[in-house]
């Protein structure tokens, strides 16, 4: 027999050590005892507003660790070993992003490795051909997927110009991108003003402030970037068809702008969302897959970036059963916005989104993760 489920536990936040630094970097520090590590995560706004800036973002990130004057790629894979280290680069639609965690009494030298490598890092030609030959390939392999195509067409209809709207650079775009080219870009946009550095762990904040502070005053190029501008709302337009001729499948997407999640609306949009669509217990999942059988998992999720929030509703669905699916779909969006939740629906929301909230911040990781997208927002 299983047992009840017991009361919800109140979250206890920790304290939380905040300082922003002369060359406006701004460092969130977090004792969060247990494992010997500390988690890092740094980002830096860096919105692409061309598709050439687009191609030349993604190329610096695959190769910000390739090399510094002092360094090779592979002698900054030998340090990371040895200081018992990882370093991962990333990007999304606002910047660039760095993921890093040590021991803690080797935080130092992986402090020492990130400030060299975001003030000297080289991009070596050798580099810069491989990767920009690897990521025109993983281009053009993406774009033979339906759900890439239905996902960068529902972003144009999002957006439309705006620099969300960009999508996956062209391949003739990433031929065109240079080593020069990396360095300027990388001269003018990887700086501290607006940058925002996490560090959650076995530490204790006030020293690991000062370490940080001694250790980022190498980076001095003070210039914030130019925020992203509000995107307008999408205008009401025409479903669009993408034809795919033998395709057995189809791939619906349908969503809008959503309230930001500092919004005071929000907290109740997202219980409305669970309910509606947004894990696997939702009206949505129930209707389409165990009523239908229409589709595997259907899903409605919201996505957060620094000028925009937006809903995404998807099914990959049988082709012959693609109007059907629509119509479903259509009717459970009318019922959550005409008529009340049942009260087991809401409580079963709350507790779902609380529980994943409590899982999903009880590491060390898992914490650094959530206190940076939370920071990169405003929040």
């Amino acid at each position: 027999m299983i047992p009840e489920v017991g009361r919800l536990k109140r979250i206890r936040l920790p304290r939380v050590f905040d300082e922003v630094l002369p060359n406006g970097l701004r460092t969130v520090i977090v004792r969060r005892p247990g494992a010997p590590l500390v988690e890092m995560r740094l980002r830096i706004p860096m919105p692409a507003t061309t598709a050439g800036e687009e191609a030349r973002r993604d190329l610096l990130t695959r190769t910000l660790k390739s090399g510094t004057s002092r360094r090779s790629e592979v002698d900054i894979a030998a340090r990371l070993q040895e200081i018992g280290g990882s370093l991962g680069v990333g990007t999304d639609e606002d910047g660039l992003y760095l993921e890093g965690s040590a021991l803690s009494r080797r935080m130092g030298d992986l402090l020492d490795l990130v400030v060299e490598i975001l003030t000297d890092a080289t991009f070596p030609d050798s580099s810069v051909w491989t990767e920009r030959a690897r990521l025109a390939q993983e281009v053009v392999l993406a774009r033979a997927q339906p759900e890439v195509v239905a996902g960068e067409e529902l972003r144009k209809r999002f957006f439309g110009r705006h620099p969300y709207g960009l999508g996956l650079p062209s391949p003739s775009g990433l031929r065109r991108v240079t080593s020069g080219r990396l360095q300027t870009l990388y001269d003018d946009l990887v700086r501290p003003g607006g940058a925002v550095m996490v560090l959650v762990g076995d530490l204790r904040p006030a020293a690991e402030a000062e370490r940080v502070a001694d250790a980022m005053r190498r980076w001095r190029r003070k210039r914030r970037p130019l925020p992203v501008p509000k995107p307008s709302a999408p205008r009401p337009r025409p479903m669009l068809v993408v034809h795919r001729p033998g395709s057995r499948q189809t791939n619906i997407r349908l969503g809008g702008l959503a309230p930001g999640s500092g919004a005071k609306v929000f907290p109740a949009f997202e219980l409305a969302n669970l309910i509606f669509g947004g894990y696997f217990s939702s009206r949505l999942v129930v209707n389409l897959r165990e009523d239908k059988g229409f589709t595997y998992n259907p899903a409605s999720r919201i996505h957060h970036a620094v000028a925009a929030s937006t809903i995404t509703i998807s099914a990959e669905v049988r082709s012959e059963v693609t109007g059907a699916a629509l119509v479903e779909t259509m009717y459970e969006l009318g019922r959550i916005v005409s008529t009340p939740p049942e009260a087991t629906e809401l409580e079963e929301a709350r507790r779902y989104r609380i529980g994943t909230l409590a899982i999903g911040t009880h590491t060390q990781a898992g914490f650094a993760d959530t206190l940076g997208a939370l920071l990169s927002r405003g929040l």
